[in-house]
């Protein structure tokens, strides 16, 4: 499924709201993200092809939040579900235990098709493969088959039994500056809202 995160100016992203699309994209690999069960294909974009479903949905998004006043961001889930009423986009809340540490596992260096000069680089990609047991593969025309990325010496083969670290222990505490400033601005800001500002993680 599709996945983006809204940014709040300002705020601490203790959680961030993300929005889920209803059904995968089907691609006719003209130039967009192709999320596929399992197997998710990055392809190059070719101009003027560069419109995708996601173009429609943040559309969807800002007109729904255009002139409302956002004081958290639950404010921002509330205004994401109500933006389709028919068909609620599927909104959840991302907490610092979501995101990994997956520059720890190695199994690639580059995502350079050629290894010598004169090989192909990255530029010279047209779609990308991501498998679920970890290998990565590639084409260079549309045409064509998929061929495996090839790996760099001394990088790891993938294993069913890897595991990826947490990125982050604790959530991210902001600066003590934006933390003041926050504060300050609770003057205009109701009350019902205070508290989430208070217990924002901060430098001391």
């Amino acid at each position: 499924m599709l996945q983006y995160g809204p940014t709040i100016s300002g705020l601490h992203p203790v959680q961030v709201p993300v929005i889920l699309s209803q059904p995968p994209i089907q691609s006719s690999e003209q130039g967009y993200w192709q999320l596929r069960p399992k197997n998710p294909c990055l392809h190059a974009l070719h101009s003027p092809l560069s419109r995708s479903q996601c173009d429609s949905i943040h559309s969807v998004i800002e007109r729904a939040i255009n002139r409302k006043p956002i004081y958290s961001p639950q404010n921002y889930a509330d205004k994401i579900r109500e933006a389709r009423p028919k068909q609620p986009y599927e909104v959840e809340f991302l907490t610092h235990e979501f995101f990994k540490e997956y520059s720890k596992l190695k199994y690639y260096n580059s995502i350079r098709p050629g290894t010598r000069t004169g090989e192909p680089v990255v530029t010279d990609l047209r779609v990308i493969r991501y498998n679920p047991d970890g290998v990565i593969e590639y084409k260079l025309n549309y045409g064509v088959e998929f061929s495996p990325l090839p790996r760099r010496a001394k990088i790891g083969e993938p294993s069913p039994l890897d595991e990826v670290p947490q990125l982050h222990e604790d959530p991210l505490p902001i600066k003590k500056k934006k933390y003041g400033h926050l504060q300050e601005l609770k003057v205009v800001i109701p009350k019902d809202y205070h508290t989430f500002y208070d217990n924002l993680p901060h430098e001391n």
